[in-house]
């Protein structure tokens, strides 16, 4: 991909380590770094990893010297990452930048020589499944691998804990254990089931917690602890009537999400992704597609938190090598995601190979692309093996793009339990008036799996307006409309179990060349994370809690020819997003009547503005504590020429554009009288 670095960097420092870690184990732990990368230990190779998003550790004691007074150690730790492009790593082409380097936390990690086994794919070594659950109990089956990295075998007690939502004890069960020296021992404790479990959901996201401890036999000391948080939730997905959770029917809504943030890439501390889940919440949504790779750990603790349920996909995306060793590092990748993400009762579907035939190789060549689409369908084939025998009480999917034949008549219908689709239509072609008709063919197809819409959507440049848009104007109206169209078409459809927005932030995608190079926005809120009107559509569609919105607030600086009257009074209409059956709105104080919300959750008011500060206030008729404001300064331009404030206008004729005042002076929009029309044009109202 070009228009970023890629090749290697090196990062380099001392660290030093106290005496008491000296008969302890050291592990460096990287939470990611993209692509590949190199650990050396005072110069001597500790290890290395390949892929961009998912943890990996290094046990490094054997390098680590201390002084002879046993004060401390001081070691010197290089790392090199190299994101030179490698044609046997995913991901090998998308639509995103893919920022390089170490852009998550490292740790040093010291444990005792009896400790839960980290080195098993950087999990933490517990593996919690809820096999069975109801109202009346919850089974679990637990996994603990233990490793013994000393010399000898050693006795030790491993107790298990289970704590409620409440944080009170609900069970304790303790095993005697023999750990053979240089060994893993895998434990499994005879866990009874909890009885009357409050149940996890989106609504009430209930965490118990297992805690895990590792104690000397002997002594008592405590020599590892492990605290696991879980859920007791079932659910399941239907063909024909979509997702059940915990037995009761409901709509998965939301969005996707990557990882970046204006001006920091992908290297974004936890309070950021705090502040976006935080965000998703406060739209409504219960349902969030992670695309198109592993995120950052804090991510799925909080969505297990906050009620969002999720997937989360191996970032095999549009192509594939054909090679032995690309597929071995899918495996490898997909592999990590499971064992690191295991546990997280908000995660609900394992994906993988996001529209990996939308740029398939060898098109004029067909007895090759024969090969290479048996090729694709080996590695999704053995994906979906690993998965299925990993996890078998999740679901898997393939989110492809909206060209039915070519993933049915190559099979990757047919794998995954679930199959996605990505639609455009209203954006890249089509009109959105198009979905119900093709998503009906979609499902009559492929009758048998359940779908999900794992990407719908349009860009939007919040400084770009108009009164009567049209497809690809990137304008806010015309996402709104665009919008409306969809939910509304989805909603209806009940063989849709999730639909996800494509997408929740702007997101840097170099080569892009939009309305703002070098970034994809068709976020319903922006890469700096201001909202866009399409944001407060949601808001107003999924809010249970009574909401307003004023679409106006994003677009505060305006100018317009005044109204045919003369008297100084541009009218424009002002959409108003409210989940109230009827809003009224002030303007400067002024009543401008109430309207019955339509379908779209919306209300439009045709507002008389005035030359100067105007102040709008929208307010629920049935409960008047629900009000939103909005503040528009507006310059209202006369519609005599011959008094205009300026020698005249030009006007160009071939495109559709807005500019705010002053831009149109600083580009010298302003300057020639209109001596003449040329061609049939006729204008109505300047929109600036």
């Amino acid at each position: 991909m070009k228009g970023f670095y890629q090749g290697s960097v090196w990062y380099i420092r001392k660290v030093t380590v106290p005496a008491h870690y000296k008969d302890k184990e050291l592990f460096v732990y990287f939470e990611g770094a993209n692509q590949e990368t190199d650990v050396f230990v005072n110069s001597q190779f500790a290890g290395n990893h390949i892929g961009g998003y998912t943890r990996f550790v290094f046990p490094i004691s054997k390098f680590v010297v201390f002084n002879a007074d046993q004060k401390s150690a001081e070691f010197e730790l290089a790392v090199r990452v190299d994101m030179t492009h490698n044609l046997d790593i995913p991901t090998l082409q998308a639509d995103f930048t893919f920022y390089g380097g170490i852009y998550r936390d490292v740790s040093l990690v010291a444990t005792e020589k009896v400790h839960f086994d980290l080195e098993d794919r950087a999990s933490t070594g517990v593996y919690i499944r809820t096999p069975k659950v109801s109202v009346e109990q919850a089974e679990l089956d637990v996994d603990v691998r233990i490793k013994n990295s000393g010399t000898e075998a050693k006795a030790v007690k491993l107790e298990t804990i289970i704590y409620g939502p409440d944080q009170q004890p609900v069970a304790s069960y303790t095993s005697d254990l023999l750990i053979p020296a240089g060994e893993v021992f895998t434990a499994k404790p005879a866990i009874q089931p909890i009885q009357k479990p409050e149940l996890w959901s989106t609504e009430t996201p209930n965490l118990y917690r297992l805690v895990c401890q590792i104690a000397d036999t002997d002594s008592g000391v405590v020599l590892d602890e492990v605290i696991s948080t879980f859920g007791c939730r079932w659910f399941s997905f239907d063909a024909k009537e979509g997702f059940f959770l915990n037995g009761k029917h409901m709509k998965l809504i939301g969005t996707n999400r990557h990882q970046d943030y204006v001006g920091i890439g992908n290297a974004l501390p936890d309070y950021i992704h705090r502040e976006d889940i935080q965000r998703m919440k406060e739209m409504g949504s219960n349902f969030l597609r992670i695309a198109h790779y592993p995120q950052d750990p804090a991510v799925l603790e909080l969505f297990d938190r906050m009620g969002i349920l999720t997937t989360i996909e191996t970032p095999i995306i549009d192509t594939i090598t054909e090679t032995e060793a690309f597929k071995q590092n899918c495996l490898n990748i997909h592999e990590e995601m499971m064992h690191q993400n295991y546990n997280h009762p908000s995660l609900i579907i394992w994906a993988y190979m996001n529209e990996v035939l939308l740029h398939p190789k060898y098109k004029k060549e067909p007895a090759k692309q024969k090969v290479y689409f048996e090729k694709v369908y080996a590695i999704a084939s053995a994906l979906e093996e690993m998965t299925r025998k990993e996890d078998p009480y999740r679901y898997t999917m393939i989110p492809n793009h909206a060209n039915l034949n070519i993933y049915k008549d190559n099979g990757l219908t047919d794998l995954p339990m679930i199959v996605g689709w990505n639609i455009y239509y209203g954006w890249y072609k089509g009109t959105y008036l198009d979905v119900t008709e093709q998503m009906t063919r979609f499902h009559e197809a492929v009758p048998d799996k359940p779908m999900i819409i794992a990407e719908y959507g349009a860009g939007v440049d919040p400084r770009l307006h108009a009164l009567d848009p049209v497809r690809y104007d990137f304008t806010q109206e015309y996402g709104t409309r665009f919008y409306e169209a969809y939910l509304a078409a989805l909603n209806d459809m009940p063989f849709i179990a999730g639909i996800n927005v494509w997408n929740f932030a702007d997101f840097g995608s170099v080569g892009r060349v939009d309305t703002v190079p070098n970034i994809n926005n068709k976020g319903l809120i922006g890469i700096d994370r201001k909202p866009k009107d399409v944001y407060l559509f949601y808001q107003a569609a999924l809010l249970k809690e009574p909401y307003i919105g004023v679409a106006a607030q994003s677009w505060v600086r305006r100018a317009c020819v005044e109204d045919e009257a003369g008297e100084g009074i541009c009218t424009m209409p002002v959409e108003i997003f409210s989940n109230q059956k009827e809003v009224e709105l002030f303007h400067n104080g002024v009543s401008l009547g109430s309207q019955t919300v339509g379908n779209h959750n919306k209300a439009i008011f045709d507002v008389p503005f005035i030359n100067g500060q105007n102040g709008l206030r929208a307010v629920s008729v049935a409960d008047t504590t629900v009000e939103a404001y909005a503040s528009v300064k507006m310059v209202v331009l006369p519609i005599e020429l011959d008094v205009f404030p300026s020698s005249g206008l030009t006007i160009n004729a071939a495109t559709i554009a807005s500019f705010t005042m002053r831009n149109m002076i600083r580009h010298g929009c302003l300057k020639n009288p209109i001596s003449r029309v040329v061609g049939a044009i006729s204008v109505d109202r300047c929109i600036l």
